[in-house]
């Protein structure tokens, strides 16, 4: 029998309040419970008091990438080699064909010209010509670091 107590006082420990509260029996229900929270009162003070905790070791890397490829695609300065020049190309195509599926498909089907601006309609119009101009953007970016690394200037002259 007191093996059991001493396995019942060991889960206690690792689990939490759940198996304190059983563990006490109906008297001791108010008095577990109290010394729960305020055992977690105290965890949760000494943790705002240590303060912020360093990123760890992942979340600095997604960050890192994250600015990499703001940097790859949006900025003009810098070095790409070819395989992520292509990568970017390829990806902007892929993009490209998906939106055009997406938004052309209409307009395709259309028997002429004023009939597909209407089935289109203005937002998608606009959505397409935002569009155009954050792809030729990130084409003119990863063109550009190309040239840098051919040791050529961004006008590729």
């Amino acid at each position: 029998m007191e093996v059991d107590q001493e396995v019942i006082s060991r889960r206690a420990k690792r689990t939490g309040a759940a198996l304190v509260l059983e563990e006490k029996g109906e008297g001791g229900v108010d008095e577990a419970f109290e010394q729960s929270m305020a055992s977690l009162s105290l965890q949760l003070a000494t943790r705002f008091a240590e303060g912020p905790r360093p990123m760890s070791k992942s979340s600095e890397e997604m960050v890192t990438r994250g600015v990499a490829i703001r940097d790859l695609l949006f900025n003009f300065q810098g070095r790409v080699n070819r395989a992520k020049f292509w990568m970017a190309a390829l990806g902007l195509l892929v993009v490209d064909l998906i939106l055009i599926a997406l938004l052309g498909s209409d307009v395709a089907m259309a028997h002429n010209q004023q009939e597909a601006f209407t089935v289109t309609g203005a937002l998608a119009s606009m959505a397409l010509v935002v569009f155009l101009a954050v792809v030729t953007w990130i084409s003119l970016a990863v063109t550009v670091k190309r040239f840098h690394d051919r040791d050529k200037t961004g006008c590729g002259c």
